[in-house]
């Protein structure tokens, strides 16, 4: 018989229920077994409550799997009804509800695999279920490059429509303030947040199970700790920072965030992971969307959506923009300051993409003026000529004065 179990009562029960075991089950409620797909024969079907009670009680039954075995005659000349899906019959998994198992030591197994070693012609590899670990997709140069414009880290802000950007630049720090995780919706990767900070009533009765909000999802009880990290990267023209997620950083380091969680435990919030560091040096391409927002709130931290090292990759994205003169050395066109603005200028300080920027405390003028490097010729300026000057210029203008009154009274 199917039981179902409401998300809310989920948990309760998760702790207490472990398949094969048995257990005497009280104050539940008993309905109709319909629609068109059930996953059992049995005509009703019996679902949980808040107050169900569940009992553990000794085995009874030796079938603890449930199985129930049926020739293939049987899936192959079944007759469909007009509510059907038409088509050929095939065996598919059930949503949330399939369990496989593969050459596992069970006593089902081990009958059906010795009922085919007794068969004439039998050979092991032949029935052999083997286990493959899904690849992991890779990206090819036509999808990373699709729509996107090729752009140096300085020249990003010059367009005023958001466009899809990638640039070639290197990881020179993290910004370890902002941390390195969050908690987040497992179904969406949204903030989960605790219903306090969303102004929720004190008053309001209290879940028996822990609660998160989520902006997409609401209420919500299944959340994970997800990657958030800040990193700065330069090229030869400027520097920006960039948003690496949860998939960017596990293709960096190739460890997801809830192993770095659970190792760290409480100190997670006060540590920055060694393990994270690799990723500083690292060349690469980054794209990802220079958005409308970023533009109307002068926000300039970008969400990468794709990475690579690549080397053919990276060897597109040079051809025709950037020129490599020198072996090792990536030389990107400057574009000119077009304006005066000190701030400005700082902004566009170039950098070397190979070696760590240098602070610049000063800055040159040939004209003497603002502050000058000590190399420099200085000229000295002697203020105590140009006192004494003044004093001999005034007495002799007080002479004068004192001849043209003498003269005067005579």
């Amino acid at each position: 018989m199917q039981a179902s179990i409401k998300k809310a009562a989920m948990n309760k029960f998760q702790a207490i229920l472990d398949e094969g075991s048995c257990y005497k089950v009280g104050s539940f409620g008993v309905g109709e077994n319909g629609g068109k797909f059930p996953l059992l024969s049995h005509r009703y079907k019996i679902g949980f409550y808040k107050n169900t009670s569940v009992t553990g009680v000794a085995p009874f039954d030796q079938n603890t799997r449930g199985f129930r075995f049926e020739p293939f005659q049987n899936f192959t000349r079944r007759h469909f009804t007009e509510t059907d899906i038409v088509g050929k019959p095939s065996v598919s998994n059930g949503a949330f509800a399939s369990k496989l198992y593969l050459n596992d030591n069970i006593p089902e197994i081990n009958t059906f695999r010795k009922m085919y070693q007794e068969m004439d012609g039998y050979v092991e590899k032949n029935i052999m279920l083997n286990i493959f670990s899904p690849s992991k997709k890779e990206i090819t140069a036509d999808e990373f490059f699709e729509n996107a414009v090729r752009k140096t880290v300085v020249s990003i802000r010059e367009s005023e429509y958001q466009f899809e950007c990638i640039v070639y630049a290197k990881i020179h720090k993290v910004h370890r303030e902002h941390g390195w995780w969050y908690l987040a919706c497992k179904k969406c990767g949204c903030v989960a947040k605790d219903p306090k900070e969303q102004g929720e009533s004190s008053s309001k009765k209290k879940a028996k199970t822990k609660v998160w909000f989520c902006k997409q999802h609401k209420e919500i009880t299944n959340v994970g700790p997800r990657y958030k990290v800040i990193v700065r990267v330069i090229d030869d023209t400027g520097s920006a920072s960039l948003l690496l997620y949860e998939d960017i950083i596990t293709k960096l380091i190739d460890i997801p965030c809830h192993k770095l969680k659970a190792k760290y435990g409480e100190q997670a919030d006060d540590i920055f992971p060694d393990e994270l560091a690799p990723i500083v040096g690292m060349k690469l391409l980054f794209r990802f969307l220079y958005s409308s927002y970023n533009i109307n709130n002068n926000n300039h931290d970008y969400q990468v959506k794709m990475v690579s090292s690549d080397e053919s990759m990276i060897k597109t994205f040079k051809h025709g923009f950037i020129n490599e003169d020198n072996e090792g050395e990536i030389q990107t066109p400057v574009t000119p300051a077009v304006t005066t603005n000190k701030a400005a200028s700082l902004d566009n300080i170039p950098f070397n993409i190979e070696t760590t920027p240098e602070v610049i405390k000063g800055v040159h003028k040939d004209s003497g003026s603002g502050t000058s490097s000590g190399k420099s010729k200085r000229d000295v300026i002697g203020l105590d000529d140009g006192m004494q000057k003044d004093k001999g210029s005034k007495k002799l203008k007080n002479a004068e004065e004192v001849g043209v009154l003498n003269e005067e009274d005579d």
